[in-house]
């Protein structure tokens, strides 16, 4: 019986380990390129618009990628862009970075990004 608990125990924790490993992975590669794609579009598309107008592009190209925008900024040289992904799923890392917070448990993890890049 105690041999049981034990490799239960140890499945159950490998599991939890590959579960949420596996949606924070996944979900860091496809914000990581997410951003990428936004910030190369938008190096394209603000030179010569204003701020406003390049932000609101930001938000509509995030918004094809399932990320958003929450942070844009550009200068007389290139763009910023903060980007955020909520990352639903998992079992141990979304409940405990909620329950530092101060928040419900039900609050998924919350990944971000930063691409900058000088106009093109």
């Amino acid at each position: 019986m105690k041999t049981f608990l034990i490799v239960a125990l140890v499945v159950l924790v490998a599991a939890v380990f590959i579960n949420d490993v596996g949606h924070y992975a996944r979900a860091r590669y496809n914000l990581s390129e997410a951003t990428t794609q936004v910030t190369d579009q938008l190096a394209e598309y603000a030179l010569g618009k204003t701020r406003d107008a390049a932000a609101v592009k930001a938000v509509e190209l995030a918004a094809l990628q399932k990320i958003e925008v929450w942070q844009y900024d550009q200068n007389g040289q290139g763009i910023q862009v903060w980007t955020r992904v909520s990352v639903p799923g998992t079992w141990v890392m979304g409940p405990f970075q909620a329950w530092r917070a101060g928040k419900p448990l039900e609050t998924p993890l919350v990944l971000t990004d930063y691409g900058a890049s000088v106009y093109r």
